[in-house]
């Protein structure tokens, strides 16, 4: 069940990422791909996060890539 309900929420965020592109649809287009063990499409989602996003939002994702071995090029 879990598969299945990343894989739907990861379509909502492609098309939050179309139809809005800022750092909050970034976010979780990342952080979802990350979950599905795609990190390496997740790094460039979330960079742009990072780029996109307010101050709080840029230490959250940040965070979240340390924990995850990921980096900003």
């Amino acid at each position: 069940m879990r598969g299945q309900a990343l894989r739907d929420a990861l379509a909502l965020f492609e098309q939050a990422v179309k139809l809005r592109p800022d750092g909050e649809s970034y976010y979780g287009y990342g952080y979802t791909l990350m979950q599905l063990g795609r990190k390496g499409d997740a790094q460039g989602a979330l960079c742009k996060a990072v780029t996109m996003g307010d101050a709080g939002l840029q230490r959250e994702v940040r965070s979240v890539m340390g924990e995850n071995g990921l980096t900003c090029p």
